[in-house]
């Protein structure tokens, strides 16, 4: 039976792609709970996510204190001080890998400012200088090299020590208060409201170094700033206009209509799980990934509470943490904590498989994988295997003896199996996916499960002889468990010499059609210094009943498809194609199940190509 065939029939009985049926979605509402405890000791000044953790501050006029958790739900208390005549202390920020509080005390009416510094918001570092700020800093934020503070009185402070000594930044726009700071694509912008006579005047500036900072006219009366996802937002006063960039230079004015959403309101965003938040006075949250358009993020509290409007918001391991200011002297805040764990209801890939032959000991091929996508945290799970012997079993003729798998994370080697050996674990990560079982403990197959934590991911299989192999590549992740924050399979592909003709096979799962971008790629790959390459390669798409839906010979065969292919490659990450290269792209939509691919030379010829499936935003 030839290879395509084979990988067809395979595919078609659900033994070589797994299929996972579509799951029930649930409802996207979040729905947040109130922690109780231990936040009753006095107004939160805020919350922030770092280092895989939450950190939360109070403070009274008796006691400065952190809490910090893990899940959002069970918090683990640090006083760092319980004598002070001042009951105001700047809130919790992350930068640069480390939480940073500014402590202010006033003892005999001296005022000391000791900044603190913690990795893992327990124990923490004293980090008094001779030029630490005695004001309250409401916003820090950092380059990697570098930490600036700003907050009241006008206050701007530069560290380039990871915090233990700071240096005043003069810059003094008047009376007032910086409220807003962020860097972001070797930019920084700051952001405050001063008086200026009998007004309040809003000030805008900007800087490339983080020390000279000069105002900025980019847009009027900016009532704060935030970057991420590669944009700027900066939100005019009063919530009534917005104003986006992607480089930091040139900006896009959007104003909001008369009693919009955010015509009163638009003052506070953060960048959470990959999209622009805005924390309204009403308790309503509204998201954006683009800063002009905005949808209701469908937040639900309890019943009965009598709520202000959120203060603070931070998102980690698949959750958010949100406080809210007192409803009134003396009241304490509320935090509330809610799973945004909803079950995705997205199409995806979940599986690659090549079904091909190796030519002997030295000949080998390679399996990427790329994990991740925005606003998705954790690992990923996933079962990789080098299957030859058992495919005596599926009536394969001549499959190689003792194939071998090693891992790379980037270029860094992860590690390696050979043979499987029978272990229990193996066999049942390989059921859950759907993966046909292994002959037994004593075949010389290779599988391995990990759990991926880095975004780019290879596996390279080679066996001891020559003869055919399927090399797989499954997401682990239950379709059950995999939520909106799961991190998944973007991109899939191969790199491998064509000999008589290649199959790959992949698989999309989730309730919904998918766009994929398949690509064949083989004189392109020579600008990479890849030998040997394929001149012409051509490629067809089957389902898994052999039917034939998609061909390709030369991705740019007309101008429009090229420009529509090319703005499809920038979208996601793949390289650029030369408009007259031979090599080889299809763009469609699919519904969830099984497919393979063949690609060949034109004419017959041969060559080593590589093979990519990506997921199409």
């Amino acid at each position: 039976m030839p290879l395509r065939s084979l990988l067809r029939a395979l595919c078609s009985a659900l033994l070589f792609c797994a299929f996972t049926a579509p799951s029930r979605a649930q409802a996207p509402t979040i729905a947040f709970k109130l922690i109780d405890t231990p936040f009753t000791v006095g107004p939160v000044n805020g919350v922030v996510f770092g280092n895989g953790t939450f950190v939360v501050s109070t403070a009274t006029s008796a006691s400065l204190r952190v809490f910090a958790s893990l899940d959002g739900l069970r918090w683990q208390e640090t006083i760092l001080r319980t004598t002070s005549a001042s009951s105001i202390n700047s809130p919790v920020r992350f930068a640069n890998g480390k939480f940073i509080i500014n402590d202010v005390t006033v003892v005999n009416n001296i005022v000391t400012a000791n900044f603190r510094t913690s990795s893992d918001g327990i124990t923490w570092t004293n980090a008094t200088a001779g030029s630490s700020p005695t004001q309250i800093v409401t916003a820090v934020a950092g380059d990697g090299t570098r930490l600036l503070a700003a907050g009241a009185n006008s206050f701007l402070v530069n560290s380039v020590n990871g915090g233990v000594n700071w240096t005043n930044v003069p810059l003094n726009p008047g009376f007032g208060s910086w409220h807003s700071l962020a860097y972001g694509d070797g930019r920084w912008y700051l952001a405050g409201s001063f008086t200026s006579g009998f007004n309040t005047v809003r000030r805008l500036y900007t800087s490339t170094d983080g020390f000279q900072f000069t105002l900025s006219a980019v847009a009027p009366d900016v009532a704060s700033v935030v970057f991420g996802g590669g944009r700027w937002l900066l939100v005019g006063q009063n919530g009534s206009a917005a104003y986006t960039s992607t480089d930091g230079v040139s900006f896009s004015a959007t104003t909001f209509p008369a009693g919009s959403p955010f015509e009163s309101s638009l003052d506070s965003v953060r960048f959470v799980n990959g999209r622009l938040i805005s924390l309204r006075a009403s308790g309503r949250l509204l998201q954006s990934t683009d800063g002009v358009t905005w949808t209701d993020l469908a937040a639900t509290f309890p019943g009965g509470l009598e709520l202000t409007g959120p203060l603070d918001l931070a998102y980690g391991n698949g959750r958010y943490v949100l406080t809210t200011s007192p409803v009134r002297a003396g009241a304490n805040s509320l935090v509330f904590s809610a799973d945004a764990s909803v079950v995705s209801t997205a199409g995806r890939l979940i599986n690659l498989s090549v079904l091909t032959e190796l030519t002997g000991a030295s000949d080998s091929f390679t399996l990427g994988y790329v994990v991740g996508g925005p606003g998705t945290t954790g690992a990923k799970p996933v079962v990789l295997r080098a299957v030859g012997p058992s495919l005596s079993a599926l009536g394969v003729i001549g499959p190689v003896a003792d194939p071998r798998l090693e891992l790379f994370a980037g270029a860094a080697a992860t590690g390696q199996n050979d043979n499987w050996g029978g272990r229990p674990e193996l066999a049942s990560a390989m059921a859950s996916v759907g993966a046909f079982a292994l002959t037994g403990p004593a075949s010389l197959d290779a599988a391995v499960t990990t759990a991926l934590t880095t975004r780019d991911n290879s596996v390279a299989v080679s066996a001891t002889g020559p003869g055919k192999v399927i090399a797989e590549v499954y997401d682990a992740t239950p379709a059950a468990s995999f939520f909106t924050a799961t991190p998944r399979l973007l991109n899939v592909s191969v790199l491998k010499s064509l000999g008589t003709g290649l199959t790959v096979g992949f698989t999309l799962a989730g309730p919904t059609s998918k766009t994929v971008l398949i690509r064949a790629i083989g004189p392109t790959l020579g600008d990479f210094g890849v030998p040997g390459t394929v001149a012409d390669p051509q490629l067809t798409l089957f389902d898994s009943t052999s039917t034939k839906l998609a061909e390709n010979d030369n991705w740019a065969a007309t101008p429009a498809l090229a420009a529509s292919l090319s703005s499809v490659f920038s979208s996601v990450g793949a390289f650029a194609l030369p408009l007259a290269s031979r090599d080889a792209a299809l763009l469609t939509t699919l519904p969830p199940g099984g497919y393979s691919v063949q690609v060949s030379g034109a004419n017959n010829s041969t060559g080593t190509a590589l093979v990519e499936v990506y997921e199409v935003p």
